[in-house]
């Protein structure tokens, strides 16, 4: 397979203004155009637009946008009151640039998060449909095959594919382990709906030993001591990989998903676990994934990814403890 292709950004379409006592994250970041760059503790953007898994399972396509508009809300963020992002190393690499086919698209973004994780940097991964965590998590998966892969998701994502043979956006779990790359072990399902999955999809994973969290039971254990045990289990790997798909968050916070949910994490518990993730050196990688401006005119949703990940870089500069 011939190198992928990366999209470099341009800074000057997110730059809103430059005031010396405004700086905004745009005057920050990094744009890198070749990985060797990148160093030890650097933390790269990588965006990958493509939602065509999202089209064959029949959802609202418009998540290939989810890059840009994300940058676009988080690169005019202010670097914080108190300075908190001051001094972070932050890189952008720009977008995996979709390939021919879904398979080669995620393949191209497995080889550049691969590459990054061995550079000893922290990959934030921009999606996309949430197919194409199947690419960045085996990308996390070369770096430390030991690793343990977190799904924040209304949905358990555990499809099998089309019939015929297309991937479409619910497929990765089910992907990783019948192609033989993960054990359902190493695998944690926290918030999905009962009324978002069919019970075939929940026998799955039960026999194959994933961990599984629904949405009842993080309300019944309460959300934010459950999350916080969990957060604190999963430190204990060497590398961890977060996958998150904002329609695990309530619609009336994000609406501009794929699908989005009727009930979900708040917006201020997803910056509660955005500070518990990036105050632990072992969480490697945070997907942010299912980003659809096309319904969501507001850009509500991409704002509150763009401040979630504020919040776990902040919290990683502040707090950064090494499992």
């Amino acid at each position: 397979m011939a190198p992928p292709r990366l999209q470099p950004v341009r800074l000057a379409d997110y730059l809103p203004w430059k005031r010396r006592d405004d700086p905004r994250l745009a005057e920050l970041v990094t744009v890198v155009s070749d990985i060797k760059q990148v160093k030890e503790g650097d933390i790269t953007i990588v965006g990958i637009p493509d939602d065509r898994g999202v089209a064959v399972n029949h959802g609202r396509i418009g998540a290939r946008f989810g890059p840009a508009i994300f940058r676009q809300c988080f690169y005019r963020l202010p670097i914080g009151a108190e300075g908190e992002l001051q001094g972070a190393s932050l890189l952008d690499v720009g977008d995996v640039l979709p390939e021919s086919t879904i398979e080669a698209t995620h393949e191209a973004l497995r080889q550049v998060v691969a590459a990054l994780h061995r550079r000893g940097a922290t990959v934030i991964v921009l999606g996309g449909g949430h197919d194409t965590a199947y690419g960045s998590l085996m990308g996390l998966r070369d770096f430390d095959a030991r690793s343990c892969i977190v799904n924040l998701d209304a949905h358990l994502d555990v499809r099998g594919r089309e019939p015929d043979g297309q991937i479409g956006s619910g497929t990765t779990f089910r992907r990783l382990i019948e192609e033989g790359q993960v054990l359902g072990k190493d695998i944690y399902m926290v918030g999905y709906q009962s009324h978002s999955n069919t019970a075939a999809h929940v026998h799955f994973a039960r026999e194959q030993g994933m961990h599984l969290w629904s949405w009842r039971d993080l309300s019944q254990g309460g959300r934010l001591k459950v999350l916080t045990d969990l957060v604190n289990h999963w430190v204990q790997s060497k590398s961890v990989g977060v996958s998150w798909d904002m329609d695990s968050i309530i619609a009336s916070a994000a609406p501009g998903v794929s699908a989005s949910a009727v009930v979900g994490f708040s917006a201020e518990e997803s910056l509660y676990l955005a500070e518990l993730l990036g105050a632990h050196h072992a969480i490697r990688q945070l997907e942010i994934m299912e980003i659809n401006p096309k319904v969501d005119g507001q850009a509500i949703t991409a704002r509150l990814a763009a401040v979630v990940v504020w919040h776990f870089i902040a919290a990683r500069l502040k707090d950064r403890i090494r499992a």
